[in-house]
């Protein structure tokens, strides 16, 4: 496998990991839903209701979540985002690709896979540690 090829499936499992956690820190704090299925930012000029205020709270914590858990790099990809939503699928397209990328990506782990043979002396929690990796 390339070196760039080897660096980009390590950028994606560490996005995977990274978004993993986070999807969870959102759901404990009760603000994953504004992120997973997005919501209504109402307009300046119109009068806000005790729910739009409500959604507009529950953005304001999922977004100040997110970016608090990114490095400079990923931050400026979404900085000037206020939209929960937005930021998270801007991150996911940003490690995953589009559709057709995230297939070329299984099958070059699908490859990796076939090609996986044990290591003479390795004991089983290595295999499963390199096989993780």
């Amino acid at each position: 496998m390339s070196t760039s090829a080897s660096l980009l499936s390590s950028m994606i499992l560490s996005y995977m990991d990274w978004a993993y956690k986070i999807k969870l820190y959102l759901i404990a704090a009760r603000c994953w839903e504004v992120v997973d299925v997005g919501t209504r930012i109402p307009k300046e000029d119109s009068e806000l209701t005790a729910e739009d205020y409500y959604d507009i709270h529950l953005n304001a914590q999922a977004v100040s979540l997110i970016l608090s858990c990114l490095k400079p790099e990923e931050f400026n990809k979404v900085n000037g985002i206020e939209n929960a939503k937005v930021i998270w699928d801007t991150l996911k397209v940003s490690y995953e690709g589009d559709r057709s990328v995230r297939k070329s990506n299984i099958e070059l782990l699908q490859g990796k896979i076939e090609n996986f043979t044990l290591k003479e002396g390795e004991t089983t929690q290595q295999i499963f540690d390199r096989f993780m990796e």
